[in-house]
This record gives C-alpha cells, structure tokens and sequence, in this order.
C-alpha cells in the first residue's frame, strides 16, 4: 500500500538533525524548568516516545469520558468535575511533550523517528483536546462558528507551522504559541467553567467591562472586513446565535473566543506564509545573475510553489466543511447527530497530511499535496448536497468513511515507524543497548 523508502531517503533520514526553537517566555521560564525537574526522576530506560505515549493517553482517555458524558458537545448533564479532569489532562500532556526531548538529550537517544512520533502525536492531540474543549465550551449543535472555532484553532495552525518547517528547515514557535501558552489558557477556561457552562454567556460588560470594548471593536472590524452574512454566521454580539451582527446585544465569553479564534488562526497563517515566501525569496535573490536573466511569470511561479503545498488543508476545509454545512439542519441533521465522528474524519486526514509533510522533510522528499485519504470528501458532500441521499445513508457513509480512514492512518503511522526504526538501526519504545 505505501511505497518504501528510497536509498536516497534513508540517507537523508540518517543525516536528518531537528532545528527549531521555542521563543515562549512561559516555556524558558516555568515549563521548561518545570519538565527538566521531571525529567531528572526518570529512570534512564525509559524511551522519550513512550513518555510521549503516555502524555497522550490522558487526553485520549478524557475523550472517551467526553463522548460517554456528552456525545454532542452539550453541558448540561455534564458534572463539574469533567472540567477539571480536561484541565488536568491539558497540563498533563503538555508537560510530557516537554518531558520527551528533554529525556531524548539526556539519554543521547534523539533521533528523527521522535521528530516524527512527537509531531504525530501532537497533531492527534490536538483533535481529542479539542474535542475536550468543545465540551467545556458549551458548544452543543446549534452553534457551528463556536464549534468550528474549537476545532480549528487547534489544527489549522499546527498544519501552517509543520509546513512552515518543511520550506524553512526550521519550527520556531513565537514568543506566544499554542503548544505553551495555548494549552495553558485552555486548562485555565476549564477551571473558569468549573461551575456550568453559563460562563459562556455571561454578558462581558457585567464581569470585565474593557473586554466588552475589545470584542466590540474587533468584531465591529471583522465585520466590516468579511461582512453582514460572515458576521451573522459567526453571531457577534448574540451571544451565540441570538443576535445579528456587532450591533446587537452584549458581547460575550463565547463572541471573544469565535472573535480570538479568527484573529489567530487567519494572523498565524498569514505570518508563516509571509516566513516561508521570504524564505523562497532569500533561496531566489541568492543567485542574482540567474535571477536576472530568467523570465519574471517563472519567479513568480518560483516563489509561489510551496502554496501549493498548502492544498490538503484547503481541500480537507473547503470540501469538508461544505458536506458538513450540507448536513447541519434542524434538529435532525447528521452534523447535529453525529457532530464527532465528523470532528474525527475531517482531524483525521489533517493529522494524515501533517504526518506525510513532517516525514517528506526528514527524508528530503517532495511532498505530494493531493492525499489519497481525502479524495472521496467532494462525493460525500455531494451525495448529500447534490443526490439527496437518505439519513440512513448518510450516516452510513460519513461512518464507513471514518472507519476507512482510521485504518488507513493507523497502518501508515505503523509503516512510518517501521521505516524509521529500520533504517536508523532504533526500536520505538525502548532504547538499544549499546554494543
């Protein structure tokens, strides 16, 4: 099913060194101290990827106390203590994550296989942590910005940053980023939901009146910026759903996280794209005569290459969120339904697109941007938007093509470690014994 790997990529994996940097002051200041402490009680056995897989077994266990308390992302039945629990599991992998480099240096077992197992990891993190965070965001079935925003925040970044890598060479997350801060104000906004989920739509004017002027104001921009529809889908000033644009009703908890949300995830992206075309550009203007001589559409074309790289996340998005926003109606839609398994597949194949971007850049290999997993989302959706097909049907269709790419993604995350711990001479969860 995948091919093997080339003579020439095994060499580059072998010759595969990490560069990267965490600027985040919270991370040099008290979470990487924090994590080095940890680390020094470890036995020296013990393998960076299995504190790596255990870190991640918290959040994937909060999942499924999740999906048992509230299948459909409401909070009503659920007991307070799930939001501490989900605080918990947030600190908890985060300190693992920082804990596996840390232990992979002091044993001298760093290798690209915990590059790609890291990142891996991170990337499934994302959709059970945020589908935690659904549930703590009260964000039910009637509210798809919220619901889209707690799953994009998340995901669309991490894609962004591990393309960034694969043109630079180089992950330097910035002075403020998801992995540090980000899991941190999360944990924090379960506590605050510690007692019900009316923290959401609490009125901001009533608890902190100068975020009510900071959502106001930025919301008053973005739709001015995207417009009346984009403003009304997203429910600026409504509390959710209530109201029509910024002009309507007091701001709430939940209109400045769908605001933060856009803010971030679009400024993100825009940043690394500005980081990778400088990159391409510092590659180009490098040779000036050669730069000089060739014809203006091919540096241009030159220089835009790596936004076709781009084209998974776009595909998974546009046609993803198209088959979802077709089946999103009434009480009985299958979005309403089923609202994660569709979190699940659309993550999924994100995760399988980051997992093929990170190994074609230990490998120095060209990425291939049209993924197989992916390619059947326009006949979903267009089985429902366009042929009519029966509720049964589509039910059975997003679940089989759930079932269809969990399969997939697990055996290609088993032949991902079977090339690595081959060719690097290495096992997974242990550490080889020098001879």
């Amino acid at each position: 099913m995948f091919k093997q790997f080339t003579e020439a990529q095994r060499t580059a994996l072998r010759a595969h060194k990490y560069s990267g940097a965490d600027l985040s002051l919270t991370y040099k200041y008290i979470l990487s101290p924090f994590a080095a402490a940890c680390v020094e009680r470890l036995p020296l056995w013990v393998a960076p990827n299995l504190i790596t897989a255990v870190g991640l077994a918290l959040p994937v266990s909060t999942y499924a106390l999740g999906h048992y308390l509230s299948p459909t992302f409401e909070c009503g039945n659920v007991p307070r203590w799930f939001y501490l629990w989900s605080a918990f599991s947030l600190v908890f992998y985060q300190t693992l994550d920082n804990m596996d480099g840390k232990q992979a240096r002091r044993t001298g077992s760093s290798s690209p296989l915990g590059q790609v197992f890291d990142h891996g990891c991170d990337a499934l993190n994302a959709f059970f942590s945020g589908t935690n965070f659904a549930v703590t965001c009260c964000c039910g079935t009637q509210d798809p910005a919220l619901l889209a925003a707690v799953l994009l925040v998340p995901t669309v970044p991490f894609f962004t940053n591990t393309w960034e890598e694969y043109h630079t060479g180089s992950m330097i997350l910035p002075v403020v980023n998801g992995p540090s801060e980000g899991l941190l104000i999360a944990a924090a906004l379960n506590v605050a939901v510690w007692g019900g989920g009316d923290f959401w739509r609490a009125p901001l004017a009533d608890r902190w009146p100068p975020l009510e002027y900071l959502a106001g104001g930025v919301a008053l921009g973005l739709e001015t910026l995207l417009g009346p529809s984009a403003a009304t889908f997203l429910a600026f000033g409504g509390g959710g759903g209530e109201g029509e644009g910024t002009g309507e009703g007091a701001h709430t908890p939940r209109d400045l996280f769908v605001i933060s949300a856009v803010v971030l995830v679009s400024g993100t992206a825009l940043l690394q794209m500005y980081g990778v075309l400088a990159h391409t550009w510092g590659k180009l203007s490098a040779d000036r005569t050669r730069l000089m001589n060739q014809p203006t559409g091919l540096t241009a074309a030159k220089l835009l290459a790596p936004l076709v790289d781009l084209f998974p996340l776009a595909w998974v998005l546009g046609f993803g969120g198209a088959w979802m926003a077709a089946s999103w109606g009434g009480e009985g839609g299958l979005a309403q339904r089923r609202p994660r398994a569709f979190a699940a597949l659309l993550t999924f194949l994100i995760v399988e697109a980051v997992v093929s971007l990170i190994v074609a850049h230990v490998t120095k290999s060209r990425y291939t941007p049209l993924r197989v997993p992916s390619l059947p989302l326009p006949a979903a959706w267009a089985a429902v938007a366009k042929f009519g097909t029966s509720p049964a049907q589509q039910e059975q269709l997003l679940l089989a093509y759930l079932l269809g790419v969990i399969v997939y993604l697990a055996a290609y995350l088993a032949f991902v470690v079977s090339e690595f711990t081959s060719t690097l001479n290495i096992k997974c969860f242990s550490i080889r014994k020098s001879a």
